[in-house]
């Protein structure tokens, strides 16, 4: 009769000891990953609410067409991208820099036009309206990069910032910049990432081949704590599920040295 294979007792440790290795390793992965998915998030819907709101400019613009004449820079070199083609977020935090705080707005090097600045009211006055939902900051910006509307710095060139000067050339432009908080961080805030930064994002509004404006809009990513509280059911589920496959662990290399 053939006898039972048994592992060595050395084996068995082993594999104990990996897994109790692995555990802790793959929980931090997994919080890198859902940390990263938050942020992608909020620059995602940042992404919609411009594609609004430059809708919205395009047609206010329109509307005033015949003061504003033949309005904006065309875009040399560059032929201009087809409408239904979809904008991705391009934020990663694996890969993504962390730039300074956003640099302040500068004097702008000429005025904005009147028109251009009922325009920018007009666009940004509804979006204040949704502020309080959508926690996102707006900055209306004309071709140059003047603020045209929004809650402060209309006048104001923003043109020297990074992502609004990659805009200004046509192409959408995101960022991920640090920030004041509002309170201090508690102790557990140092494993994440998102809690300290601020992503930015310039969507080019362009009108055939001619670069009418840019809607530049910030706005925090949630914090993946307090969004981990919120699903707390879904987490003490996969706990529970962990702690069942440890006792499972436990259980069968118990059987296996008796």
């Amino acid at each position: 009769m053939r006898s039972k294979y048994r592992p060595s007792v050395r084996s068995v440790l082993l594999v104990v000891t990996l897994t109790v290795l692995v555990l802790p390793l793959g929980s931090l992965v997994f919080f890198r990953i859902y940390e990263n998915q938050l942020v992608r998030e909020t620059e995602a819907e940042l992404i919609a609410q411009a594609a609004i709101l430059a809708a919205l400019l395009d047609r206010t613009m329109a509307a005033s067409a015949a003061e504003l004449g033949d309005y904006g820079v065309p875009l040399v070199g560059r032929s201009p991208p087809p409408q239904e083609a979809p904008i991705e977020p391009l934020v990663d935090l694996a890969t993504h820099p962390t730039r300074p705080r956003r640099p302040d707005a500068v004097p702008a090097e000429m005025p904005a036009k009147s028109a251009m600045l009922r325009v920018g009211a007009e666009v940004s006055s509804l979006f204040l309206e949704a502020q309080k939902t959508t926690l996102a900051s707006l900055r209306v910006l004309d071709h140059s990069g003047t603020v045209i509307g929004g809650r402060d710095e209309v006048g104001m060139s923003l043109a020297h910032v990074e992502e609004v000067r990659e805009a200004m050339q046509g192409r959408y432009a995101s960022a991920l910049r640090k920030r004041l908080p509002d309170y201090p961080a508690p102790p557990l805030a140092s494993l994440s990432r998102g809690t300290g930064v601020r992503i930015f994002s310039a969507l080019p509004v362009i009108s055939g081949d001619r670069l009418l404006g840019i809607i530049y809009l910030s706005r925090t990513p949630n914090n993946i704590l307090r969004h981990m509280y919120a699903t707390r059911d879904r987490f003490v589920l996969a706990g529970l599920t962990i702690l069942g496959l440890t006792l499972l662990l436990g259980w069968v290399t118990t059987r296996t040295l008796v």
